[in-house]
């Protein structure tokens, strides 16, 4: 291989890794975003089942623990997203 043909292997390289950690961004902001609304939508779903037991005393002791496993979920995906942010914040500053 010449001189040439190493420094544009070199630069194609170069051109594919950027492209490859700009996807990953991308990629990690959806993930972000992704688990933010996991976890909205959980604590939507735990204030409507509330509200459905106090409208149907019957099924309350049922609804409520819909909506206390809702908000569990909630709490770990928050759980996640803040593991996730913190490592990714360390992968940044390492890279």
């Amino acid at each position: 291989m010449t001189r040439e043909e190493l420094a544009a292997w070199g630069v194609r390289l170069s051109v594919k890794a950027a492209r490859a950690r700009s996807r990953s961004r991308s990629l990690q902001a959806e993930i972000a975003r992704m688990t933010r609304e996991v976890s909205e939508t959980e604590e939507a779903a735990a204030v409507t089942l509330d509200r459905l037991a106090s409208r149907y005393p019957h099924h309350a002791v049922r609804l409520r623990g819909m909506s206390e496993a809702a908000r569990e979920h909630a709490a770990l995906e928050r759980q996640r997203l803040q593991r996730y942010l913190v490592a990714q914040a360390r992968n940044d500053s390492a890279g």
